[in-house]
């Protein structure tokens, strides 16, 4: 769930800076960046879980 609002916020902030809706393949981009950001910060709380 976070996921998602994360993303709708970057698309929402994108559209915003160019002033126009993205297109399909920009909307895919930032989903991705968001799964990217979700994964990465999986994988730090894992990492900082093993250190303890």
């Amino acid at each position: 769930m976070k996921q998602k609002q994360f993303a709708e916020e970057l698309q929402e902030e994108f559209e915003r800076k160019l002033g126009r809706f993205l297109t399909a393949d920009e909307k895919a981009l930032v989903q991705w960046i968001a799964e990217r950001q979700a994964n990465d910060g999986e994988t730090q709380s894992e990492m900082l879980g093993a250190e303890s």
